[in-house]
Parts: structure tokens; sequence; C-alpha cells
């Protein structure tokens, strides 16, 4: 029979796993909701949709390594394997805040021309995503080689979530003085004073986003 211990190990992993899918169920309906119900830069909604990608990654590899635990006996090169995919995910979850933040200070400072950049093909967020997880490749792979320790790992995510913190709670009002100066400025066409009030719109509904990321 299952001891006390055991089975309240497996009541708090059940109860672990319910609660992480939940949160990526949210996250994904939410950002969905926002996709349909709000007409969004393609860029922008890309960003959206795939931000939940890395936490999935993360969290479908660990249960398979705790599935396999159970059932098989894991090889020391397939736990390794399964751990760099692992924290791979975990790491690239850190940058999905960076992403939007690029995205939305490309929009600002691009202001006339940025709803014709990659209105087809949003090759700005598929850019993005792809920095984002060579950047966690790169890091990860440096780690389990042994060129760096977690704590330099670690200053990066701090330093970079500051930065991107920082710069995020600032595109609102970077974008209402540009929208301001729009107005003032008969030269400026309305065009810039549209990609203003979008920027402004977007940025406030990103800061809602904080939290799930």
């Amino acid at each position: 029979l299952m001891s006390l211990e055991s089975a309240l190990l497996y009541v708090v992993w059940i109860l672990e796993v319910i609660l992480i899918l939940a949160h990526v169920i949210v996250t994904f309906v939410y950002e969905r909701t926002l996709v349909k119900k709000k007409v969004l830069h393609p860029n922008l909604q890309l960003l959206l949709m795939l931000s939940p990608a890395p936490l999935i990654v993360y969290q479908a590899t660990l249960y398979l390594h705790w599935i396999l635990d159970q059932f098989v006996k894991v090889s020391d090169d397939m736990d390794k394997w399964l751990g760099v995919v692992m924290d791979t995910g975990l790491f690239g979850t850190a940058f999905n805040l960076f992403g939007f933040v690029f995205e939305r200070l490309i929009a600002t400072l691009l202001v006339r021309r940025y709803e014709f950049i990659s209105a087809r093909i949003p090759f700005i967020s598929l850019s993005v995503i792809a920095v984002q997880w060579a950047m966690a490749v790169a890091f990860i792979a440096a780690y389990y080689a042994d060129w760096i320790t977690l704590l330099p790992n670690l200053i990066v995510v701090g330093v970079e979530w500051a930065i991107s913190v920082v710069m995020f709670s600032a595109l609102p009002t970077i974008s209402r003085r540009s929208y301001d100066r729009a107005m003032r400025n008969s030269t400026l066409r309305y065009r810039n004073r549209y990609q203003s009030i979008e920027n402004i719109r977007t940025a406030l509904v990103r800061v809602t986003m904080i939290a799930f990321l």
C-alpha cells in the first residue's frame, strides 16, 4: 500500500499540475480573446498567441520526466537532455515581456511606418521570438557546459526584467506625448495621430498581461 507521505506527494503534484494547467489555459484564453475582440497588428497578435509556448515546453517536459521516472529507468543522457529542454523553456519565459516591449518600442519610434511594416507576414514578431529562443538556448547551453554558473543567468534575467518593466511603464507616456505633439503640429499627418492612439491603447492593454507573464 502507498504510504501517507507518498500519497501526500501525489496529491501535491496533482494540485500543482492543475494550477499550472489552469494558468496556461487562462493565459491562452485571455490572449485569444484579445486577438478576437481587438484590432491588433499581426506582430502583436503573434506575440500574444505564442507567449505561453515557453511555459508549455517547460511543463510538458517536466511531466514527461516525472512519468518516465515512474515507469521506466531514465538514463543519465536522457535525464540531461530532458533537463536542458525543461530549463530552456523555463528560461524562455523570462524573455516574454522583453519581446512585447521591443515590439511596442518599434511601434512608438516608427509611428509613420509601423502599420505597413510586416502587415501580412509579422517579420518583427518572428524575429523577436527567434531571438528569445536563441538567447534561452545559448544561456542554458553555456550553463550545462559549465561555462557560466547559475548566478549570471539569474542576473541577466533580473536586469532584463527591470529594464523591460521600466521601458514598458514609460511607453504609454511616450505615446501620449507623441500624440500631443502630433495634435499641435498641423504638418503631421492623421496617420501619425492614429498610430499614436493605437500605441497608447495597446500599451495599456499589455500592462494587464504583466501579471500573467
